[in-house]
């Protein structure tokens, strides 16, 4: 991920609010999009995906609490939910979007 700006927000929003404070970062900031095959946006590559920065930020130690991060992809065939990142195992699941999340915003 050569040249990727990452900014954790240390906040908690539900998918919209996380959306808009990453646009708030000015122009090129978003949300990570997802590569899973049912996200859309779906992300083109690797490079700057959701799951490239859940693999980068991974750290490895088996712990009894998941720090999910919001994506900007909804699930394709549920739109109420949204793709979601931990950081604590790497691990990409969904999530409502009404709840509640961390953000991370990025730039390639």
């Amino acid at each position: 991920m050569p040249n990727l700006e990452v900014a954790f927000l240390n906040i908690r929003k539900n998918f919209n609010g996380a959306q808009a404070s990453c646009a708030g970062f000015g122009a090129g900031w978003h949300a990570p999009a997802s590569i899973h095959f049912n996200a859309n946006p779906r992300a083109t590559d690797n490079s700057n995906s959701l799951e490239a920065v859940g693999e980068y930020f991974h750290d490895g130690v088996t712990t009894s609490r998941y720090h999910y991060f919001w994506s900007s992809s909804s699930v394709s065939n549920d739109t109420y939910y949204a793709w979601v990142v931990t950081l604590g195992y790497g691990y990409t699941s969904n999530l409502h979007k009404a709840y509640s999340d961390n953000v991370v915003c990025v730039r390639p």
